[in-house]
């Protein structure tokens, strides 16, 4: 969907001189960064519990690849045009 010439300069004049293509990935650059701080803290938590005996390598080893999962989806969903 391409956007036409008056809207991008509408867009250009409204946002102070950023192009649409420049906040999307802005945009994209801080939502993987939440995905990843998540997986990091899931992995994390899921580590310090097989650490501590509440859960089995199963547990933790699934819990990531399901975390890994979703942030993959995510990161597909949010690609930049």
């Amino acid at each position: 969907m391409a956007l036409e010439a008056d809207q991008v300069a509408a867009f250009v004049t409204g946002s102070g001189g950023l192009a649409p293509a420049q906040l999307w990935l802005a945009v994209a650059m801080i939502a993987m960064s939440c995905v990843l701080l998540w997986l990091a803290w899931v992995a994390f938590g899921h580590f310090r519990a097989w650490r501590d005996g509440q859960a089995d390598g199963f547990d933790f080893l699934w819990a990531i690849i399901r975390a890994a999962v979703w942030a993959l989806v995510l990161g597909s969903v949010v690609t930049p045009p």
